[in-house]
């Protein structure tokens, strides 16, 4: 049996924050109004098994440059900044923030940092320019290599692997438990395997990626 080391104990950290992330099984909505200008994502998670909200993704704050980006699409909007500010309803508590800054000038991608419930940055990634499959380094700052996370896309999903075991799915025809309620508008169901542990940043960094993948596998 594969078990995966805890990537660090966060201290204090709430118990409505493990709570919902130690769930297995969301399913994603796009909270954005058919009306509403496309300058900032949306998202509303939900827990399937209850058939409620458990949580929020919004991007509070982008600047003028960005929202324009956003609003241009195409190239422009591939390579804009995002901020994903994960939070129970209501902006309760934050659970997770993933974030990407571009400088005015660059001269390559830059990394994409990953923060806790306490806004404390937990990791940066930079995804790796030669592998097989799309390889993402994550780095703990001033440590270095924390662990690389492989994604395979096949038709409809994408497939997480650490350390070479499946930790994680996005997919947007899901057949699995719930499928009559996922049919209900959402428009991808985010699955976690058993072996990804729980109360442990390693999880939150996964979701966190997760989430933030249609941005970041651009």
């Amino acid at each position: 049996m594969l078990i995966l080391a805890a990537v660090m104990i966060a201290p204090a950290v709430p118990l409505s924050v493990w709570k919902v992330l130690n769930q297995n099984l969301f399913f994603v909505k796009n909270a954005v109004r058919p009306m509403e200008a496309k300058s900032a994502d949306k998202l509303d998670i939900y827990d399937p098994h209850r058939r409620q909200l458990a949580f929020e993704c919004r991007e509070p704050d982008l600047g003028k440059v960005t929202r324009f980006r956003r609003l241009a699409g195409g190239k422009y909007d591939a390579g804009a900044p995002f901020n994903y500010v994960a939070t129970l309803p209501d902006y309760a508590q934050q659970l997770f923030r993933v974030c990407r800054r571009v400088p005015f000038f660059a001269l390559a991608k830059p990394p994409i940092e990953f923060f806790d419930e306490q806004n404390v940055q937990l990791v940066s990634t930079k995804e790796k320019m030669i592998a097989m499959d799309r390889t993402f380094r994550f780095l703990v700052p001033q440590k270095g290599l924390l662990f690389e996370l492989k994604v395979k896309s096949g038709v409809n999903r994408h497939t997480f692997l650490l350390n070479n075991a499946e930790v994680a799915e996005i997919s947007t025809t899901w057949k699995g438990p719930q499928s009559s309620y996922f049919e209900d508008g959402f428009d991808y169901a985010l699955s976690l395997a058993d072996i990804l542990p729980t109360d442990d940043t390693t999880r939150q960094i996964v979701i966190a990626f997760a989430i933030a993948s249609k941005r970041i596998l651009r």
